[in-house]
């Protein structure tokens, strides 16, 4: 069955499109290799193929289904396609800064790659360096060009406050225009605090400003993360 609809076909085309110019791996090659010995390997698999059988539906509308807070409008399929490409995204850029000789780990609940009743909202990624020094940062993306048509970014749930007191490092992917930004918390400006945030089930979200973000190309990505580590 084929239960995406083009946005989420979409989605899974782009990362594609990331991982081929940035690892040398199409999507499947990247899952086996990551995902292998995860008992969730062959649902993986189905979702990126959009191909679902009865056993995949029922399986992901048992695990996915009741969770409206975090799944908003979506179906389980799309959700599960969401959370799949976010964990393939945080597990590629960790191989991209792990060649640069870090040693770069998940460090969020959802390091194990299920499907929780209740997903995380820790800082994703820990970066430590041959000197011993700790690096948080905070992986977000955008798949639909929100970033620069609104010059903000919204953060869920104190995320904001946590990394800032962490010293912490938020990495922005856009995938709709093929670049991105990394900077420390501490450099960024907030713009207002959002007491209820609508897509956030109501829940409390900080808003940043990008008016006077750089983004750079996918292309300089290792070139840039070289960089910004090395002056951490």
């Amino acid at each position: 069955m084929k239960l995406l609809g083009q946005r989420h076909i979409d989605k899974i085309k782009v990362m594609e499109d990331f991982l081929k110019d940035n690892l040398n791996q199409d999507i499947k090659s990247f899952i086996k290799e990551e995902y292998e010995e995860n008992p969730l390997f062959p649902t993986f698999i189905r979702i990126v193929e959009n191909d679902f059988d009865q056993e995949t539906v029922d399986f992901l509308k048992e695990k996915l289904g009741n969770m409206n807070r975090f799944r908003d409008q979506r179906t389980a399929e799309e959700y599960a396609c969401d959370l799949l490409l976010g964990w393939i995204t945080e597990d590629s850029i960790i191989k991209l800064i792990n060649k640069l000789g870090y040693n770069c780990s998940i460090i969020s609940d959802d390091k194990k790659r299920e499907f929780l009743k209740r997903p995380t909202t820790k800082v994703d990624i820990l970066i430590k360096s041959k000197e011993g020094k700790e690096i948080l940062i905070e992986l977000v993306a955008d798949n639909t060009g929100f970033w620069k048509k609104t010059k903000k970014l919204h953060l869920r749930e104190q995320k904001y406050e946590r990394l800032l007191k962490q010293n912490g490092v938020l990495f922005g992917l856009d995938f709709t225009n093929k670049d991105f930004f990394v900077y420390k918390v501490k450099d960024l400006k907030v713009s207002k605090k959002i007491d209820r945030h609508f897509m956030y089930g109501g829940k409390p979200a900080t808003e940043i400003s990008l008016k006077e973000t750089q983004y750079s190309p996918f292309s300089k990505m290792k070139e840039k993360l070289k960089d910004f580590f090395k002056n951490f």
